[in-house]
């Protein structure tokens, strides 16, 4: 059995992978599931993890994998959800990323909720549940990690236990496939779900969970 931990991305909440999460918990092969709440909003949530456990799993959304390398966390296993050790090298087109998130990071800190709601457009949410009172001192600053960080070492010192989701036409994360199997030295541990929605595993959470069910079935093996 596993214990599960979700982890969401920039701009959401633990609430983010409820849908999903309504479908998962059924599955025999799961002991307990943890929901990760980077607080970006006004919450103040006390993330608890037991590090010793050999069970634990951590399912990840985009900016949710940065946050979580860069904890260094063990684990059994790893879904990753639309994302990639850096947000820029692994786009086709990373100039254009470059310029999209600077402008971004300007625009936030003029004017954070116009940033959001543009945002939010963009992953494919119409009815935004989402924003409450903002933390924008903790908003800003994943902003900037993504535009500077590369978490490639820790990401391939799991890249064993991963197993990584990717939608074909996604309006954030435009991913190069050929840099990606490079960087996997061209192990096939992706999956795609023909999608445009950066924020798909909240939109589309029978079909999320049906991966992740999946994903836990073959750990099991």
């Amino acid at each position: 059995m596993f214990n599960i931990y979700f982890v969401h991305g920039w701009g959401f909440d633990k609430s983010f992978w409820f849908p999903a999460a309504k479908y998962v918990k059924q599955n025999n092969l799961i002991r307990s599931l943890f929901y990760i709440d980077l607080n970006f909003f006004d919450s103040n949530s006390k993330n608890t993890i037991n590090t010793n456990s050999t069970i634990n799993i951590f399912v990840t959304h985009s900016y949710g994998l940065h946050w979580f390398l860069e904890k260094k966390i063990d684990c059994v296993g790893l879904l990753n959800f639309f994302s990639a050790p850096s947000f820029i090298d692994y786009q086709k087109n990373p100039e254009k990323a470059k310029i999209y998130l600077d402008l971004m990071i300007k625009k936030f800190e003029k004017s954070p909720h116009f940033v959001l709601k543009e945002f939010y457009k963009n992953c494919g949410v119409t009815k935004n549940k989402f924003i409450k009172k903002i933390n924008t001192k903790k908003l800003l600053k994943s902003l900037k990690d993504l535009r500077l960080k590369n978490y490639k070492d820790d990401f391939l010192y799991l890249s064993d236990k991963i197993l990584n989701v990717f939608a074909t036409d996604d309006q954030i994360f435009d991913l190069s496939i050929q840099k990606f199997d490079s960087l996997m030295n061209f192990k096939k541990k992706y999956m795609f779900v023909k999608s445009n929605n950066h924020a798909y595993p909240y939109l589309q959470p029978k079909e999320t969970a049906l991966i992740i069910n999946n994903y836990l079935k073959n750990l099991r093996k």
